[in-house]
């Protein structure tokens, strides 16, 4: 009898349990689809990075700049760092050259690897069908290959086959677990430099209404510092040889860049730019030996590929008039420095 009624109570509840187990499995469909809704329209889409000044929104900010240019009309294209950003300005370039600004568009972006600098490369190489000449801004911290799985420019654009490369029993879950879920790759930029900022009423102004568009790639990054003296030259040395590997995925990029330049058939000069006298003292000092290294690898692929490599020296620069920290020049620098590069491969 106890067992009759228990049978019957199970019948009773089945319609429920599965209505139960129904809404359930609805459910997780419902935050799967969320998921990957907002992968793809938040998470992966470049304008969200946009909405404020931060690594990842140079490239939405980039992208802008891209569109509003006349693709057809570019014959020089600059791929680098905050250095080509700096030293590099189109406007000055196109004034001392004597050509239309609209035939120059600077790809480079502040904090840029040699990896990132490459991407940018590939994504817009095929859009200028009258592209003459590229000028690629190196220095010895593009190919060094320390802490690159760190790097959230690295981790935007890396899939599963370069972050493999970079994998160690240390990092492997957090690299592939970015590589499915972006939201969780791109966290710190998307929690302190925009959540945060909207969450506090005393910096919701940094959440931009657009995306800026410079002319001719992006606007040149004052330094915060402007500390040009010794002392801090050999800070930024020692940062930027720590742990000096070329070996890595940073100068295959690269040298799979220049070749790919070199194949389009356009003249590449590779250039580094002027540093300070204290930078380079600093570097005598401490790293001869990466820094020839450097110097040698570089020149090996230019020469491999029909490049030319120059170094520009500072000695026509004034150290304290000409740059706004020990590795990026100010206006002043830049407009010598425009006049040195277009009497040389733009006339």
């Amino acid at each position: 009898m106890i067992s009759s009624t228990s049978n019957s109570n199970s019948l009773h509840d089945l319609p429920s349990r599965r209505k139960r187990k129904k809404s359930l499995s609805w459910g997780l469909i419902g935050v799967v689809l969320l998921i990957i809704s907002s992968e793809i329209f938040l998470f992966r889409n470049l304008d969200f990075y946009g909405l404020t000044y931060n690594t990842i929104g140079q490239f939405a900010e980039l992208d802008h700049s891209w569109k509003t240019s006349k693709h057809e009309q570019i014959e020089t294209a600059i791929f680098g760092d905050s250095m080509g950003m700096d030293g590099l300005r189109p406007t000055l370039l196109a004034e001392a050259a004597g050509v239309d600004p609209d035939t120059i568009f600077n790809f480079s972006v502040s904090g840029g690897k040699a990896y990132e600098i490459s991407k940018l490369y590939e994504k817009y190489h095929d859009q200028m069908p009258n592209l003459k000449r590229a000028i690629v801004v190196v220095n010895e911290h593009q190919l060094n290959d320390d802490e690159i799985a760190k790097s959230e420019m690295f981790r935007y654009y890396a899939g599963l086959t370069d972050r493999l490369k970079v994998m160690n029993k240390n990092n492997y879950g957090e690299l592939t677990l970015g590589w499915a879920l972006k939201s969780f790759d791109m966290r710190t930029i998307w929690t302190s430099k925009i959540l945060d900022k909207y969450l506090d009423p005393k910096t919701r102004e940094a959440i931009r209404d657009t995306i800026p568009a410079y002319p001719h790639g992006l606007e040149p990054v004052l330094s915060k510092t402007k500390d040009v003296t010794p002392e801090r030259a050999n800070i930024d040395v020692d940062r930027w040889f720590t742990g000096f590997d070329m070996n890595g995925l940073r100068t295959a990029a690269w040298q799979s860049m220049i070749e790919g330049l070199s194949k389009q058939g356009v003249e590449v000069i590779i250039l580094q730019l002027p540093r300070s006298e204290y930078f380079e003292a600093a570097i005598a000092r401490s790293h001869t030996a990466e820094h020839q290294a450097y110097l040698d690898l570089v020149q090996s692929i230019a020469q491999a590929n029909d490049a030319e490599f120059k170094v520009i020296p500072n000695t026509e620069l004034d150290t304290q008039k000409d740059f706004q920290d020990n590795n990026h020049l100010n206006e002043a620098g830049a407009e010598w420095l425009a006049k040195y590069v277009a009497e040389r491969w733009m006339r």
